[in-house]
């Protein structure tokens, strides 16, 4: 499952990352190539070593892996924010994670929107915690401000909403304090796979073999 591979995948990335430390190509191949190999043989059953196929499959892997974090790369080594918090969960009572975002329904009812937050950012200053959600993507996304006035496209808002009323224990988990003030930096969709190239010529042999 990509899906899984490439959460996987950023998930410990980002978190073996120190803060401030510079992210550099050549780590990001590194780690491209071995959780791509990695990855392959856990979904390999006990014993098994991969054959011409799955050699096949890890260097596609690979190659996708390796764009990813090269992409990584170039956005963390511009922006001040850092990763912090991976797969946050949203309202099933854990400590240290928001609470549930809840609203009133014209019926009398209450709705409660539960989930799980992919990447939390995080920057610090003045005594104030600057957050940004994150989402990573495997298919199409197109967001169109104007469709939240309607009420679509809710769910990483709601998601940032649940985050800025959390307690001081994920503050301090955000590598604050239960006295500093949480400020929205806001959502940031993170597209996990390469584009299509169209091209005129015909593709060599190398390219068809690696298909």
């Amino acid at each position: 499952e990509i899906g899984i591979f490439i959460h996987d995948l950023l998930e410990h990335y980002m978190a073996g990352r120190s803060e401030g430390e510079t992210l550099t190509l050549e780590d990001a191949d590194k780690c491209a190539a071995a959780a791509s190999e990695a990855y392959i043989r856990r979904i390999l059953p006990k014993g098994e070593e991969p054959d011409a196929r799955m050699h096949h499959i890890m260097r596609r892997l690979s190659s996708i892996a390796s764009l990813i974090l090269r992409e990584l790369c170039d956005e963390s080594n511009e922006t001040l924010f850092r990763p912090v918090l991976f797969e946050l969960p949203i309202g099933y009572g854990q400590k240290g994670t928001p609470e549930a975002v809840t609203f009133p329904l014209p019926d009398g009812r209450e709705a409660t929107l539960k989930g799980k937050i992919d990447r939390v950012d995080a920057y610090r200053a003045n005594g104030e915690i600057y957050v940004r959600v994150v989402d990573y993507k495997t298919g199409t996304k197109e967001f169109v401000p104007s469709s939240l006035a309607r009420g679509e496209n809710m769910q990483m808002m709601l998601y940032l909403s649940a985050l800025l009323s959390s307690d001081g224990s994920v503050k301090e988990r955000l590598g604050g304090s239960a006295q500093d003030e949480l400020r929205p930096a806001g959502v940031l969709y993170f597209n996990c796979l390469p584009g299509r190239m169209e091209s005129d010529r015909p593709m060599t042999e190398a390219e068809e073999a690696d298909l």
